[in-house]
């Protein structure tokens, strides 16, 4: 999977192409350090231990981690963020 960031303003667009298919453009929302009762939305993004992952599946409860509902955005290094678009 060849994934591809581009900066508009304040919004990180990623074009995410999949075995040769014509690329998405995602809009993602961070809401900030992930919250274990929070419901949460396919391409909202979380900080959790110091990476930044994004939803791929809607789900509540279930640890950035768990490779089912979450992929990583950004690993290590990822500082305290406040949440919006990104």
């Amino acid at each position: 999977m060849n994934n591809t960031a581009i900066l508009v303003g304040k919004t990180i667009c990623v074009v995410v192409g999949i075995q040769g298919l014509p690329g998405q453009n995602l809009q993602i929302h961070f809401t900030g350090d992930y919250d274990a009762t929070a419901d949460y939305i396919r391409d909202e993004a979380v900080s959790y231990e110091g990476n930044a992952y994004i939803n791929i599946l809607a789900c509540s409860g279930v640890l950035p981690t768990d490779e089912t509902y979450w992929s990583i955005l950004v690993s290590g290094g990822f500082g305290d963020f406040d949440g919006g678009d990104f």
